[in-house]
This record gives C-alpha cells, sequence and structure tokens, in this order.
C-alpha cells in the first residue's frame, strides 16, 4: 500500500535585513487528511502571506470561507433524479484517495430509501442515514481497488449477498450485512466469480458466472449447479461474462458472453430451460434491463465505423434496435429511474427522452448511479474523488491564519499561481473541467 500523503508544510518567508543578510526560516503545516500541494505564494503590502493550492482533503482547516465544502467526493446523492447533485462523503478505511476504484457498484435497499450498501478493500460498507455514518463488516483480506458487488433479496432485504473477482469470493448475510458466511458449495475451488443475477420473481432462484461458466441454485445459494448453454455459449467453451434478468416479465433473463468474433447475447423465456441467440448491431460495454418495461434494454456502445459512441435500446427484449449518439467515453454504468424509465444517467451525462438526447450533468466525472427504488427521484452514486482549489492567508508569522477556503465544482480543479494586487483583490490562476463552477457567494 503505497504511503499516505503527508500534510504539507508550509515555510515562512526567508526574513533579510537591509544588507540582505539572512534571519531565520519558520515553518508551519497546514493540511488535511488527503493529498495536498501547494503551487503559489504572494504577499501583500502588509506582509500577510496567500497560499494557493490543489487538494483533495474534505477536512481542511477553513476560516471564514467562501466555500465550506470540497464537492468532489466519492459518494454523491440526487434528490431531483440526477439534474442536480450533493457530496456525501468518502468511504471510511486506511486508504487513500489515489487507492480507490473510479466508480463503486451500489445497492439501495428495496423498501428503505435510507439504507444502501457499497464494497471495497475487503470489506462492504453499510448506511441507514442515506450516506452520513457507515458501519462496516470484513469479507476478505485487503486488497488494493478490488470492489465488492452486492445483490440484495427483494423480497426480504435482510437476506444479500456479495461478491469480488477474486477466487472463491462469494458471501451470503442473513442479518442486514452484520455477519458474512462463504455460500460457494458447488462451485470448483479456485475459480473467480464474475457476476450474480437474483431472480426478481422467485428469490431463491440466483445465476452465477464462475470461471467463465454458468451456475445456478434454487435453494437461496445454499448449493450450485453447473448450466450447460447451447453455442455459441456452449461452441469450445466461449467464456460468458453475466446474466441479467427482464425485472417485469417473470421467467425471462439474458446472458452476455464472448466467442472468437466477439460478444453475443444469449434469451430464455423459461427460467433458464431453453435460449435462443439475441441479434445485436453492437459491441457493448454496458447492458442493462428496464427496471419498469418489460422487454426494454440498453447499451453502450462504439458504432459499427468505430467513429462514434452509440447509446442502444431495445424494445423488444433485443429483436430489434435503435441508436442515438452519446456524446463521451463509455461510463461505468447506466442507471434508469424506476419512477420514470425515460430519466436516464450514464456517466457525467443524463437523458429525459430514454436515451435519445443527452445533457451534461454538474457532476463533471464518471459516476455509477443507482436509484432508490422506494425513494422518489433519489438517487446515490460513486465517482473518483476530484481535487478542489484551495486558498489560505495567514499573518506576516506565517503562522496565524485569517482566512481559508475552499474553491471548486464536482469535477477537478487545479490551482497554478496566486497574486494580490494593489487594491487587495486576489486573483487566482487555474484549470477546470467541473460545469458547475461559480464564485461562491459574492467572493471570487
Amino acid at each position: 500500500m503505497p504511503p499516505k500523503y503527508p500534510a504539507l508544510p508550509i515555510c515562512a518567508f526567508l526574513i533579510c535585513t537591509a544588507s540582505l543578510t539572512a534571519q531565520r526560516l519558520t515553518s508551519q503545516t497546514y493540511g488535511g487528511s488527503g493529498s495536498d500541494a501547494a503551487n503559489g505564494v504572494a504577499t501583500d503590502s502588509a506582509g500577510n502571506i496567500y497560499l494557493v493550492g490543489t487538494t483533495t482533503s474534505f477536512d481542511l482547516p477553513l476560516l471564514n470561507p467562501a466555500q465550506s465544502q470540497n464537492p468532489g467526493t466519492q459518494l454523491l446523492v440526487s434528490n431531483n433524479a440526477g439534474f442536480t447533485w450533493q457530496p456525501l462523503a468518502n468511504l471510511p478505511g486506511p486508504f487513500t484517495p489515489y487507492q480507490l476504484p473510479q466508480t463503486l457498484p451500489i445497492a439501495v435497499d428495496p423498501t428503505n430509501a435510507a439504507v444502501f450498501y457499497a464494497g471495497f478493500n475487503g470489506m462492504v460498507f453499510k448506511t441507514t442515514d442515506g450516506g452520513k455514518h457507515f458501519t462496516s463488516a470484513t469479507l476478505l483480506p485487503p486488497m488494493d481497488t478490488q470492489e465488492i458487488s452486492i445483490v440484495i433479496d427483494p423480497s426480504n432485504p435482510s437476506t444479500l449477498y456479495a461478491t469480488a473477482f477474486f477466487p472463491g469470493a462469494f458471501f451470503k448475510s442473513t442479518d442486514g450485512g452484520v455477519t458474512w458466511a462463504p455460500a460457494i458449495s458447488g462451485i470448483p475451488a479456485g475459480v473467480s466469480i464474475s457476476s450474480i443475477a437474483i431472480d426478481p420473481f422467485h428469490t431463491n432462484s440466483l445465476w452465477m458466472v464462475a470461471g467463465g461458466s454458468a451456475y445456478t441454485s434454487t435453494d437461496a445459494a445454499n448449493f450450485w449447479t453447473a448450466v450447460t448453454l447451447p453455442s455459441p455459449a456452449g461452441n469450445g467453451g466461449n467464456p460468458l461474462l453475466e446474466f441479467l434478468f427482464d425485472s417485469v416479465t417473470s421467467g425471462t433473463l439474458y446472458v452476455s458472453g464472448q466467442d472468437s468474433t466477439g460478444l453475443f447475447l444469449l434469451k430464455s423465456t423459461n427460467a433458464g430451460e431453453k435460449w435462443t441467440q439475441v441479434g445485436m448491431p453492437f459491441t457493448w460495454t454496458v447492458l442493462v434491463a428496464d427496471p419498469v418495461r418489460a422487454g426494454y434494454l440498453y447499451a453502450l456502445s462504439p458504432s459499427p465505423d468505430g467513429l462514434a459512441n452509440l447509446f442502444y435500446r431495445s424494445s423488444n427484449g433485443g429483436a430489434s434496435w435503435q441508436s442515438f449518439p452519446f456524446p463521451s467515453i463509455y461510463p461505468s454504468g447506466i442507471a434508469l429511474d424506476p419512477g420514470n424509465p425515460n430519466i436516464v444517467i450514464a456517466g457525467t451525462y443524463r437523458s429525459v427522452n430514454g436515451g435519445e438526447t443527452w445533457s451534461p450533468t454538474p457532476v463533471s466525472r464518471d459516476i455509477q448511479a443507482t436509484f432508490a427504488p422506494s425513494g422518489r427521484d433519489l438517487v446515490y452514486a460513486s465517482g473518483p474523488i476530484t481535487s478542489d482549489i484551495f486558498l489560505a492567508k495567514f499573518k506576516p508569522d506565517g503562522k496565524t491564519l485569517e482566512f481559508a477556503t475552499y474553491f471548486g465544482g464536482m469535477g477537478t480543479e487545479t490551482a497554478k499561481a496566486v497574486q494580490v494586487d494593489a487594491a487587495g483583490n486576489i486573483w487566482v490562476a487555474g484549470s477546470t473541467n467541473s460545469f458547475d463552477l461559480r464564485c461562491p457567494r459574492t467572493r471570487c
């Protein structure tokens, strides 16, 4: 594990006499628990010291701040279906922001919108107050950037399943995530489990991809049985990727895989007894099913000529597809509002017409969003921690703080330099990719 970046020491300036003889050099520490870097320093006519820098800390010492919070947190929340966002927090733990993966899958309790789970670094984290506080349970030895995917039983939210792409890493909890036990009876030793899906109509029935092969359980993961699928999945052992259920039509599920020609998709309408291949005009990177409309599928993929990125939509279970331009590289996930599935969030973009057109959101970075099934317009998301600018003013002694603030949006800000003019105005130069950058209050 790389060492945590220390708080940044601030050194008072070299004080010189009229004969330019050096007097004394002193230092003062200023920083937070993240990574802080000073990029510019200036003084005014009274000898006050102005320091500007870049920070990922969310606990910098502030004084009369114009902006009191670094909004580039790992966890975010929106109460208006992703139109605007507010920072929540970072997951607790003994790791630095740069060890965190870009996004983490979040699982929201279907009956209580204030309860959600996220897994990372061998632990499952749970909040019961909408992300203000977390408890955790350890599943695996700490592993850098190892995310954990969690599936909640929709008929009994106290039953959870968790998996990580690590040999034998599949666990079950029956007490809301307090304790966990392995649930891999019937799975060959030493294989990695890459996907788990639960039948929304028969929640004791689960499907798994382990070591590229299919397994199913009919007794809530007490025992697993290998499943042989037809060609192309069964042709030469072509590896599978993931299972996906239609949330509206009982017995309908899909499985994706990869053969020598690319990716393929199989569909079953009788709970996996028979399968047919679904035609696809694309090679997707993300594939999801509509939470409330039968037969609707969505995918993101390069266009056939490779010159653009497209959002694909099917309303008939993959029999035919429509495509629409998508304005960015592939995001980590697609999320649909169960209250209005025409609202789609994919990375930093949002659509209100089922993916036909897209607008940037203030989040300004790739996020993985999850709507709360029981919370109207409530959506949680995770994303990479981003940096803000900080500006601090010290008295001439270099120790006494007179003013300190954050400045930035939900994207990444970097400060380059600071200057103070004769009128006492502070000028900061830097860069930003935030869509929501604005001057806090009346100060800029």
